[in-house]
């Protein structure tokens, strides 16, 4: 028997494309018009997955998830949204939905979305036609393109735990209640950000805006008297220092202070983890912003750095929620669950602090999947080869081999990938050790540089 699902659209061509795309690798699709038709049709067992649009006639999407969510708490539910749909999306995330699709979506967006979420025990169970799935941080070990198979492979995928399922569940429902908060905004790192980057900008308005944040203020003034500027004079003042680091730097280096703030946990069981993906978020960020500035591949290096950046925030946020609500789990359960659910967990964040549009996708979406490059939106292929080319320069404990960036994911010659390497050593030498870690001690392992280089704003 083929595994069923269930697909709520007003607009038949919708339902038609996911019947193809998903009747291709042995989904049943069974289409309804509207939450009032969608209902009766949910018996218990019915169906392993409900994908949803969220406005349509009569019972909208809203409506049919509080319904579902009474009737059947465990039946994983996906989310249909335009790219204007951001504060709905919020709302179903913390309603407890189990993730989200952009429109336009691609097939293997789409097949990948349901594979994750898929409940093989509550839906009749594929004989020959599973999906293949990407684990957590899968690796392709071939160098070469993954190629689309002609013929469903033979072994079954993994498929989620549904006890990882009801827990993902409750947490969301904390967060629709307020038991579990969502971090608050950094609004005065993205208030720089934007103000850094304008035709206006000025040291005197940075400033004004690091003055709101006096733990970020005392950081900015401690790297322009640091060893990198070591030579042009001590500064005291804010703006002095805001001038010498320069204001495209400043972003930058707001942004890493914040997101280190956020890696930032006291509890050891968690250290070692939050510490290691740290480390590997800042280099993956780094080497996104020179990606995008020479790859010339339409996006920005601000953006592409924001990107890489956060798109591992869920990891912190879900080890801080564990360690309050399910303190009863053994180390080796917790990090499972992290690392199974932390990708929509951070895309609920990424949404919540109304971040770029690309930076909730990657958020969401950062797992390598295979599949066809052509297909996947450039942001997701920018950071999965900043990605790889983390993994084979600096090493990771936390994330296997990816595909090699330049002949899968970006039209990258050998040469570029050269030259964007050497910026990052020497980005990374300059700049990690202002970054301290709370574990595991500055983000490079050379000494802080003797040498100084002014940055112009």
């Amino acid at each position: 028997m083929t595994r069923r699902l269930l697909v709520v659209d007003d607009e038949q061509m919708v339902c038609s494309a996911m019947r193809r795309t998903l009747g291709k690798v042995g989904y049943e699709v069974i289409s309804a018009e509207s939450g009032e038709d969608a209902l009766p049709r949910l018996g218990p067992g019915a169906f392993g997955c409900l994908i949803t649009d969220l406005r349509m006639p009569g019972m909208g999407g809203h409506g049919l998830i509080r319904e579902c969510r009474q009737r059947h708490p465990t039946l994983p539910i996906i989310v249909m949204s335009a790219h204007g749909d951001m504060d709905d999306v919020i709302e179903c995330l913390r309603e407890g939905v189990a993730d989200y699709i952009r429109k336009p979506w691609s097939d293997s967006e789409v097949r990948a979305t349901v594979a994750r979420h898929f409940r093989t025990d509550a839906a009749p169970a594929a004989a020959a036609t599973p999906i293949p799935q990407a684990p957590p941080h899968a690796a392709h070990a071939s160098a070469e393109p993954p190629a689309a198979p002609s013929s469903p492979p033979s072994s079954p995928p993994s498929v989620p735990d549904p006890s990882v399922q009801e827990r993902r569940s409750a947490l969301l429902r904390k967060i629709a209640t307020g038991d579990l908060a969502l971090p608050t905004s950094p609004a005065v790192t993205l208030a720089m950000r934007s103000v850094a980057s304008s035709d206006h900008a000025s040291a005197s308005s940075l400033r004004e805006l690091a003055e709101r944040d006096v733990g970020l203020a005392a950081q900015i003034i401690k790297v322009a008297n640091g060893p990198l500027y070591a030579g042009l004079g001590r500064v005291s003042s804010l703006q002095a220092a805001i001038a010498r680091i320069g204001f495209r730097e400043l972003s930058h280096l707001a942004e890493a202070l914040m997101a280190q703030r956020f890696f930032d946990f006291s509890e050891k069981r968690w250290q070692e983890l939050l510490c290691s993906v740290w480390r590997q978020s800042w280099r993956r960020a780094v080497i996104a912003r020179f990606l995008a500035e020479h790859a010339k591949v339409g996006i920005t290096p601000e953006r592409a750095y924001l990107s890489a950046l956060f798109c591992d925030l869920g990891v912190p946020l879900l080890c801080r929620a564990l360690q309050k609500h399910a303190p009863e789990l053994d180390q080796a359960e917790a990090v499972a669950f992290v690392e199974a659910s932390h990708a929509a967990f951070g895309a609920t964040v990424a949404a919540h602090w109304s971040l770029p549009p690309e930076c909730a996708l990657v958020c969401g979406r950062h797992h390598f999947e295979p599949g066809a490059p052509d297909e996947v939106p450039m942001p997701l292929r920018l950071v999965w080869a900043a990605e790889s080319l983390a993994v084979s320069h600096f090493g990771s404990a936390t994330h296997p081999d990816m595909p090699s960036p330049d002949s899968q994911l970006l039209p990258l010659s050998h040469a570029t990938v050269a030259t964007v390497m050497e910026l990052v050593d020497e980005y990374v030498e300059q700049h990690g050790w202002a970054l301290d870690d709370a574990v595991g001690g500055p983000i490079t392992d050379s000494p802080p540089p003797a040498t100084h280089r002014a940055a112009a704003p």
